[in-house]
């Protein structure tokens, strides 16, 4: 049903690659992902109220 309209080809992948380093080295702080502080040290978020 929907099929893609042109092949993805490295060409245009790579153009696309290219275009994200270009953005990150300009605004490093778009990629930036938020961290939930774990005192677990497995990964889980800590939901205690406090430090």
């Amino acid at each position: 049903m929907f099929e893609p309209k042109t092949r993805l080809t490295f060409g245009k992948l790579d153009k696309s690659i290219q275009e994200l380093r270009a953005m990150y080295k300009a605004h490093p702080e778009w990629f930036e992902v938020p961290k939930p502080k774990s005192i677990k040290g497995k990964n889980e978020v800590d939901y205690s109220i406090g430090s």
